[in-house]
């Protein structure tokens, strides 16, 4: 059954145990180093239980076109604000040589340097003994396979030393954060496109599996993230849509995968270059309707467990508000009470 945007569920969030339940929970914790301040509450947590804020399109805070970018501060930033999943689509865009790995949002935008993002994860990780991110690298446009290899150097050379690998013996079924913290292994890369993966670690134009490349530290998602997209610009429509995905999330299956989910909304081509995609976000803050879908799935019991968003940082004071208000609901939630 729809949920009904104007009422939804007022008397579950004016209930006062639950408000204060909620803001006592977020005074135990600093954004930038949430995992350390709550580790001995989440230690036996699996990662696949965890609760994580993150964002969407999370380099395109510095992309040449307005109409592209889906976040407008930078990655320390979002790492300081509590983010733990960042979403990186990289290009090499004819402007630019060839060695000029860009983040961007499609072909013909870009903005910051790759490498540089994976210096800014670099140095967080290091001033940060307990946090644990989880990278999605995908392509903004297309990639040759010097690109990929490029990719795949740098991610390693800057990250090897907390990357999980296949090698650590860690199963995504059972693994707990005090087991992550144990071997010091805090960041998990994803590449979105597989075939990437395969033609980056194939010897001599055969396909190989993806073993070689999981050795390394790069794994593809198949058999380890199941993903809720987002596909429409309607508040009402992506909220049905959520609450259908997120009950079919207990089967044994996707209960030991990591759950992306799309919490924003995707405007579609006129809205989002003649609007903006930070006023389509903000539709959705309005009424605090991403904030209370997120609560009522928490007490409701849901599996979740990385939530993506547009825009953790807005143009008024009220949104930054409201926008922190989620990120601290998603850290929080991670407390049994």
């Amino acid at each position: 059954m729809g949920l009904n945007i104007s009422s939804y569920s007022a008397s579950l969030f004016s209930t006062p145990s639950v408000m204060e339940v909620q803001y006592a929970l977020a005074k135990i914790f600093h954004r930038e180093r949430w995992m350390e301040d709550m580790q001995e509450r989440i230690a036996n947590t699996r990662l696949v239980d965890l609760r994580i804020p993150g964002t969407h399109q999370s380099g395109s805070f510095s992309c040449n076109f307005h109409s592209a970018m889906c976040q407008n501060c930078d990655i320390a930033q979002q790492l300081h604000r509590g983010v733990r999943y960042l979403d990186l689509r990289v290009g090499f865009h004819f402007r630019f040589h060839s060695g000029e790995g860009r983040v961007g949002h499609g072909k013909m935008s870009w903005g910051t340097y790759f490498e540089d993002v994976i210096e800014d994860v670099q140095k967080f990780v290091k001033d940060h003994p307990k946090e644990f991110l989880i990278l999605q690298i995908g392509k903004s446009g297309d990639l040759d396979e010097s690109h990929k290899t490029y990719m795949r150097e740098r991610i390693i050379e800057l990250l090897k030393e907390w990357m999980v690998t296949s090698e650590d013996g860690f199963d995504l079924k059972t693994v707990t954060m005090k087991d992550l913290w144990q071997k010091n292994k805090r960041v998990w890369v994803f590449f979105s496109h597989e075939l990437d993966i395969l033609n980056v670690f194939s010897a001599g134009g055969e396909w190989h599996d993806f073993n070689k490349a999981m050795k390394q530290g790069i794994y593809p998602k198949t058999g380890h993230v199941y993903e809720i997209h987002s596909r429409t610009d309607n508040k009402r429509e992506l909220i049905d849509h959520l609450n259908n995905e997120v009950a079919d999330l207990r089967n044994e299956d996707k209960n030991n995968k990591l759950i992306f989910i799309d919490l924003f909304l995707k405007p579609n081509a006129f809205k989002g270059v003649f609007r903006g995609i930070q006023k389509v976000a903000e539709d959705l803050q309005k009424d605090d309707t991403d904030l209370r879908w997120f609560q009522e799935q928490h007490w409701k019991g849901n599996k979740m467990n990385v939530i993506i968003m547009d825009f953790i940082f807005g143009a008024t004071e009220e949104y930054c508000k409201n926008r922190l208000k989620l990120i601290d609901s998603i850290i929080s939630s991670n407390v049994k009470v």
